[in-house]
């Protein structure tokens, strides 16, 4: 696919040859007069190019998804425990905190969904967390119809 951009970019450079059509045109001509070896040609440099970003981004991701998964009160990790009196103030902190991500989650779902059907924008501290349970099972039923 290379090739074929790099032809289709520089014809115009090369007023004595016959123009390209589109990308099928200079498909057939490439393979019909220079062979299918002819798209291989500009491998090599692509390749020097394209495999040492790959490898150092593929790395990097690795990297930082371990680092990430590493730290403390990251989804999926549990918040280091604490005795007595403070883990059990920390535990009710972190739940907490859990159910009012939760409850503006759906609101926020309940706004995307009275947006979508064409109805006035709702105010976010207008609904109750009720309101937006019903919203979003009203919602889960159109979608399933």
């Amino acid at each position: 696919m290379d090739t074929i951009k790099t032809r289709l970019v520089t014809q115009a450079r090369y007023p004595d040859l016959l123009p390209y059509k589109g990308i099928f045109d200079c498909a057939v001509r490439v393979a019909k007069e220079e062979g299918m070896g002819a798209f291989y040609r500009g491998l090599a440099p692509r390749l020097l190019s394209v495999v040492p970003m790959i490898g150092i981004q593929f790395g990097i991701y690795e990297y930082m998804k371990k680092v990430m998964l590493a730290r403390p009160g990251t989804i999926g990790t549990p918040p280091p425990l604490m005795k007595g009196k403070k883990g059990l103030e920390m535990k009710a902190l972190e739940e907490q905190k859990a159910k009012l991500l939760r409850e503006r989650e759906l609101k926020n779902v309940a706004m995307e969904v009275a947006a979508d059907d064409d109805q006035p924008f709702p105010i976010a501290s207008s609904f109750t967390f009720q309101d937006t349970k019903e919203i979003v099972k009203k919602s889960l039923k159109k979608l399933s119809r």
